[in-house]
């Protein structure tokens, strides 16, 4: 394993804490809107909600990958970097503007909640051949669909839309792969 410094943690931690939200948030407009666009009802307080999620769900990600590249002493120093560094970036994508009521505490009270329950999937994405249930992502786009279509009347609606969020999360041309996967290649770079 290599051998981190302080300061190569944090200049990480600051590469990624700087940019990350922006991308986040543009990536979960793209998404609400395109649900919208198919006659989905989303009020602006379940897209905030969606936006906090992916935020979540992203940094449990990293929490992951920096475990597994930095080491647990390490991964503590850069996750706690990176949550500082992305404390008023986030405040200002996620927690401002007139329709926006959440606070950062609230964000962060959302990322401690998912990171006991996405701990308890080891896997994150399934091996050729198997089914996705059971695993992290598939998981997550299933909160993602609750929380956003919950709304729908009827289960071949629900079905639909899970299909096409689904679709939107995990598809080959995901944009929240693509991020995260430029993200990695930053967080892995020596």
């Amino acid at each position: 394993m290599v051998s981190w410094t302080r300061r190569d943690l944090s200049r990480k931690a600051s590469q990624i804490g700087e940019t990350l939200p922006y991308e986040l948030a543009k990536y979960t407009t793209i998404i609400v809107e395109r649900l919208k666009s198919n006659w989905l009802r989303i009020d602006d307080g379940i897209a905030q909600q969606f936006q906090i999620e992916v935020f979540a769900f992203m940094l449990h990600l990293f929490d992951r990958r920096s475990f597994e590249v930095f080491g647990p002493e390490g991964r503590d120093v850069f996750q706690n970097e990176l949550i500082s560094v992305m404390r008023p970036v986030v405040a200002q994508v996620l927690c401002s503007g007139s329709s926006r009521h959440a606070s950062f505490d609230w964000v962060m009270d959302t990322y401690n909640e998912r990171q006991l329950e996405y701990g308890e999937f080891k896997k994150e994405l399934p091996e050729k051949g198997e089914g996705l249930k059971g695993t992290l992502w598939w998981e997550f786009s299933k909160k993602m669909a609750f929380g956003l279509i919950h709304e729908q009347k009827s289960s071949e609606d629900f079905a639909k839309y899970f299909t096409q969020l689904n679709t939107l999360i995990m598809g080959e041309n995901s944009d929240l792969w693509r991020i995260y996967l430029d993200t990695i290649d930053v967080l892995t770079a020596q």
